[in-house]
């Protein structure tokens, strides 16, 4: 009888104790998640918790900041991290973005310097492209990456057009010779989504 007893209050002290280490390990997680929330609320205030500066969303909001203070090496770097170990909501958000950033930055160059921009620019407008694409593989149904991808395709000129007949060949040939003349055949850029 005295076995019995000891037995069972051995194991309503185990039972108490697994009790305890799960309530712990939740409301941690739970007051991590609370931190988290907090860091989230306000984007512009820098975070200094050390114990969520992991965290995805905490890592993300990081490179975010950075791309609005117009870091961009600092913000694709920090974007291009997060393509292990995190959501794929997080991952194809983080590929949307640095396809912005590429895309803004070849515009701008496009916009600025014209035509003498374009061997810097398309390689960017590649970049982008490719961006928009992972995305697309992370979340098809995301509606502002297939506008901004087709946004890249338009800004990307196609300087060897298909061939159709004898006149279009000349006019290919002169098209490759000159790139002033190959310019105007990107198609101009559209004010907004349809």
């Amino acid at each position: 009888m005295a076995r019995m007893i000891f037995w069972r209050d051995i194991l309503a002290w185990a039972i108490l104790t697994v009790t305890s280490i799960v309530i712990l390990g939740c409301g941690w997680y739970w007051y991590q998640a609370s931190q988290i929330n907090q860091a989230l609320s306000d984007p512009h205030q820098v975070v200094t918790n050390q114990s969520i500066m992991n965290a995805p969303e905490i890592r993300f909001l990081t490179a975010q900041q950075a791309a609005n203070k117009e870091d961009t090496t600092k913000a694709l770097s920090l974007y291009g991290e997060l393509d292990r170990d995190v959501p794929r909501e997080i991952s194809a958000l983080a590929k949307y973005n640095m396809g912005n950033i590429y895309l803004q930055t070849a515009l701008t160059a496009l916009r600025e310097e014209g035509a003498l921009a374009y061997n810097e620019a398309s390689p960017l407008l590649a970049m982008a492209k490719e961006s928009y694409r992972q995305s697309l593989r992370l979340a098809p149904e995301y509606w502002n990456a297939r506008h901004n991808m087709e946004l890249a395709q338009r800004a990307s000129p196609d300087l060897t057009p298909g061939i159709r007949n004898e006149q279009e060949q000349d006019e290919t040939e002169e098209l490759k010779t000159s790139t002033e003349r190959a310019w105007p055949t990107i198609p101009g850029f559209p004010k907004g989504m349809p």
